[in-house]
């Protein structure tokens, strides 16, 4: 009797000889280039399945990066024909992806070059990039993105002899880590330097393809992918300084006390320099992964790309007005989540859009967009709602750049304000015929439809959901999230059951569960975090039982009961906490015999306090 395993490698053996020698004979002539590209990958998952390998069939169908109409999928350089999943580790199997990606890369070729004759740079320089990560061996696609052969990055490291002066290095005192468009100067070790460099080379990969249009034109693009010639004719590099810590960051920044005391990354444009460092620090008030963060990090060096690399810039973009896009831009930037051969720009997930739904979706207006449109650098600069202000400007980037209608019309808008010639109209033409404030509303609560499942592998610190439109069922499908420490999901349909799953290993230090159907099981949970310093259980289920994990704790500061079924057996614990400072209790089981005894024996806390507090420590740049 023949085996499974005989039969799997038999079916394997002739499905990559048919890959390799398929062309397009068997293709129909309906299909678009996305499914002819997807065609051999939809043809071995196909096959794995029919042998019983599901677990190696839904590998190869996570290859191929699912569309969604809110993000961009970019690729970058890798070093070779490589494979990562375990399941396609079996050497029939990895022959059989191998030649689907071999073949997949012929035929994105195949569409590039369509694409080119049709005059669609954009679609041709995607099939470009997309051929270059099937087959990283492939020689035209490497030559014509400049893409060195051999490895995913060309990084030199020497000794250096001259440091931008404004650092102020002596000589031998730092390296020099090159790449095609990078050049770092470093005080920090040498692996640092190269995992900097290499890190930045491919973020600039994604930058390149996001921004496409103001670095080069519709005709170049056709020309380089028809021709098989290199896009970029004369590379230039940009300068980063990277420090080996914290202390000496903030020494060269001595001269800007506010962005030594707050930053985790600077541009200098004036010197047309990013600073970053090497060492261990705290971003955003929470511990870092011992580097600057790498939001940040996209931040800052997308505003030296843009500034460098566009062509007929001006030296203060943004002096006069338009300044909100030149922030926004670099915000929505931080979006750029990295996968194993492909990265996604933008999405409902993005860290910026947590924030802006906080502070947008709780009745109150958000400023318009045609007013920040008029503010220019200094009336930005000083503003005293910065956080607020880099919240509302990224989530309205989001909602023009998430768009691919309306994306152009926001990349010819940012063009402008660079070249000193902020042209409004361009976005206004694009726009439907209601408020602004009404569509960023409408953008940020989310339904089920746009609330897009997440990419396998995707890892979420932050996660406000509170007063969207969303389903049980819906919620039910987030994954868990390990890393989470702030989770807002108030106004939901929240059950135990969800938030227990959402939260499975996580380190919570902020969460609102207001108005769910959470009982005492949820909040022994998320109660019993020892991280925890700010929690809402008000108008649920939730009783003094709920609240047992938490006696003791040093670190809750705010704690909302409101409308739960809290009573005054509960004072004894919450007197217990010594660091909270802000607790309300209104329309509980407390009764005014507990009230005063909680007032009397702690006069310094917020009692019943009108206003909420903010739930997290937002970003202002």
């Amino acid at each position: 009797m023949w085996s499974r395993w005989t039969i799997l490698g038999g079916v394997l053996l002739g499905l990559t000889c048919g890959i390799a020698a398929s062309g397009r004979a068997a293709e129909s002539p309906a299909e678009s280039p996305a499914e002819t590209v997807g065609g051999p990958f939809v043809r071995l998952a196909e096959a794995l399945a029919a042998s019983g390998r599901e677990e190696a069939a839904e590998a190869v169908r996570r290859w191929v990066p699912a569309e969604r109409d809110d993000q961009q999928v970019a690729y970058f350089p890798l070093a070779r024909l490589e494979i990562s999943s375990p399941t396609l580790q079996e050497p029939k199997v990895a022959a059989a992806f191998l030649a689907a990606r071999r073949q997949a890369a012929k035929e994105a070729i195949r569409a590039a070059e369509e694409a080119a004759a049709e005059g669609n740079a954009d679609a041709a320089l995607g099939w470009i990039w997309r051929a270059a990560r099937e087959d990283p061996t492939a020689e035209a696609p490497r030559r014509i993105l400049g893409l060195p052969a051999g490895s995913a990055s060309r990084v030199s490291i020497r000794v250096g002899s001259a440091a931008p002066p404004q650092l102020g290095w002596p000589p031998r005192s730092f390296l020099v880590a090159q790449t095609p468009h990078f050049r770092i100067f470093s005080t920090a070790s040498r692996r640092q330097a190269v995992a900097m460099a290499e890190d930045l080379e491919r973020y600039r990969a994604v930058w390149s393809q996001a921004f496409r249009e103001l670095w080069i034109g519709d005709a170049e693009v056709c020309q380089a992918v028809a021709s098989g010639q290199p896009l970029e004719k004369q590379t230039t590099r940009v300068d980063v300084a990277l420090f080996a810590d914290r202390a000496s960051y903030s020494k060269a920044l001595a001269g800007d006390a506010t962005a030594a005391e707050v930053s985790t990354g600077y541009y200098a444009p004036e010197a047309r320099l990013t600073l970053l460092y090497a060492g261990a620090s705290r971003a955003r008030g929470a511990q870092d992964q011992g580097a600057s963060d790498r939001e940040t990090r996209y931040h800052e060096i997308t505003h030296q790309l843009l500034q460098e690399t566009c062509g007929e810039v001006v030296d203060a973009p943004g002096l006069e007005s338009g300044f909100w896009v030149l922030e926004g831009i670099a915000s929505y930037m931080e979006s750029v989540r990295f996968f194993d051969s492909f990265a996604t720009v933008g999405g409902w997930e993005s860290p910026r859009l947590q924030y802006a739904r906080w502070r947008w979706l709780g009745g109150q207006a958000a400023p318009s967009l045609d007013v920040l449109a008029e503010e220019g650098r200094a009336a930005v600069q000083r503003r005293d709602d910065l956080a607020a202000w880099y919240s509302t400007v990224a989530a309205y980037t989001h909602l023009l750049f998430d768009d691919p209608d309306r994306r152009p019309a926001l990349l010819r808008y940012l063009r402008s304000v660079y070249r000193g010639r902020p042209e409004p109209a361009a976005i206004e033409l694009t726009a439907p015929h209601e408020p602004w404030p009404r569509q960023l509303e409408n953008f940020l609560r989310l339904s089920d439809s746009r609330a897009h499942a997440l990419r396998p592998g995707t890892s979420l610190e932050l996660l406000c959901l509170g007063r969207c439109e969303l389903t049980a069922e819906r919620l039910a499908g987030i994954p868990p999230q390990p890393p989470l420490t702030w989770l807002d999901l108030g106004h939901l349909p929240a059950t135990d059951a969800i938030v227990q799953r959402l939260v499975a290993g996580a380190k919570l230090e902020r969460v609102n569960l207001e108005s769910t159907a959470v009982t005492d099981a949820a909040a022994r949970i998320v109660v019993g975090q020892r991280s925890l310093r700010e929690l809402d259980l008000s108008f649920t289920e939730v009783g003094d039982g709920g609240l047992e994990p938490l006696a003791g704790s040093r670190q809750i500061e705010v704690l909302w009961l409101t409308g739960s079924r809290v009573s005054d057996d509960s004072i004894p614990l919450l007197l217990g906490l010594r660091g909270l400072r802000a607790l309300d209790v209104q329309r509980t089981r407390i009764t005014p015999e507990g009230l005063a005894r909680i007032a009397a024996a702690r006069p310094d806390l917020q009692l019943n306090p009108l206003q909420l507090i903010s739930p997290t420590a937002e970003p202002s740049s």
